[in-house]
């Protein structure tokens, strides 16, 4: 026999020229759900990688851009009065600083800001206040339900009774019910973000449906962790029975001995069902361990398809994350690397933005200059 090591993936040969219907079944099952788990992998790692990145330099970029963006809207403000300027150009500069200021205030409310956008958009200080009052009802609308919480607690009570809380805002200003989704996991609270973002932005029938799938593949995850840890351990120790025996001819050497209880172990101890469920059929050519029946095949048949459903689902998450930042590219073409590539690209960008405004303001700060700056190309 060859002493190369079979891998997860790697179709049996029985030698007998017929192979049962369900090792077949098997055999295509472990190959899909081994290139599935492998996807999942990448993906799962360029979201830690998108997620370090963004913490790193996107957000830093993005505080030190919309502070210069304030400055730019404050400066605006000041030379707003300039007598060179005509009626249209006065009002282009009023948009203008409108149009800086609203977008600042979509992030966080600011005194200054709204005094100047209320300056320049014709409203008066009392007509702001009644605006207010009109909208106290629907000011959960532009909360961010993530600044509720620094962190989820790890204690399952004080967990209980944050997570009652997160559903119903969610349910409430989203009209989102995210189920027993477990939110301690970054990743789920990354699907949750994306579902947000989907509401805004006119796509609730696709992301309620993906979350309302989300929320039944945590708990079926958790089910199905229960099964698979009780089926390798019933495999586990019919290989140690196995290895206990009298060895079967040919296989009587220590040293083969040791790889095949090595192998076992390394299996069980990484909680792969397929790698452990490969061995035993081979176990099972070589004579040691008795024929596998086809109930009992079908069953682990049953608990790799779920596994295999579970992992593409996880896929389906995360391309639907990668979605939400790039809209414009379809969704067969999204990949992990993409994902990566359009934040570097923002990053880029805002950095080049970020220039442009310090060049603006550097310029604003000249005499007379106000004018001719309105007139150049944005």
């Amino acid at each position: 026999m060859s002493s190369k090591k079979r891998t997860a993936h790697t179709p049996l040969n029985l030698g007998s020229g017929t192979t049962s219907r369900g090792r077949k079944q098997f055999d295509a099952l472990v190959g899909k759900l081994h290139a599935a788990k492998l996807l999942a992998e990448t993906w799962r790692q360029a979201s830690s990688d998108r997620r370090e990145l963004g913490a790193k330099e996107f957000l830093p970029l993005k505080q030190v851009n919309d502070a210069l963006l304030k400055q730019l809207a404050l400066r605006l403000d000041q030379l707003s009065e300039e007598a060179s300027l005509d009626e249209a150009e006065r009002e282009d500069l009023s948009d203008l600083i409108v149009e800086l200021a609203l977008d600042l205030l979509d992030q966080e409310d600011d005194a200054e800001l709204e005094q100047v956008c209320a300056r320049h958009s014709g409203l008066d200080e009392n007509e702001d206040d009644e605006d207010d009052e009109d909208d106290d009802d629907d000011d959960d609308d532009d909360l961010d339900v993530f600044e509720l919480y620094d962190d989820f607690s790890e204690d399952d009570a004080e967990y209980a009774g944050q997570h009652a809380e997160f559903a119903e805002l969610m349910q409430r200003v989203h009209d989102l019910d995210i189920g027993d989704l477990d939110l301690r996991s970054e990743e789920n609270r990354e699907v949750v973000r994306a579902l947000i973002v989907a509401e805004e932005t006119g796509e609730p029938a696709r992301q309620r449906s993906l979350l309302a799938a989300s929320a039944r593949a945590e708990r079926a995850r958790i089910l199905l962790e229960e099964k698979v840890a009780e089926a390798m351990g019933a495999l586990y120790r019919e290989l140690a029975d196995a290895f206990n025996a009298s060895p079967a001819p040919g296989e009587a050497s220590s040293a083969a001995k040791v790889e095949f209880i090595q192998r076992a172990e390394a299996a069980h101890a990484a909680g792969d069902l397929p790698a452990l469920l490969a061995f035993r059929i081979e176990l099972e050519q070589r004579g040691m361990v008795s024929h596998l029946p086809e109930k009992e095949l079908a069953h682990y048949n049953k608990l790799l398809k779920e596994q295999l459903r579970l992992t593409e689902l996880e896929i389906a998450q995360f391309v639907n994350e990668a979605a939400m930042y790039q809209p414009e590219v379809p969704v067969k073409r999204l990949t992990p690397e993409s994902m990566l590539d359009m934040l570097k690209a923002d990053i880029v960008g805002i950095r080049q933005q970020i220039a442009g405004i310090e060049r603006d303001l550097v310029e604003l700060k000249a005499p007379g200059r106000l004018k001719s700056w309105l007139q150049e190309p944005n």
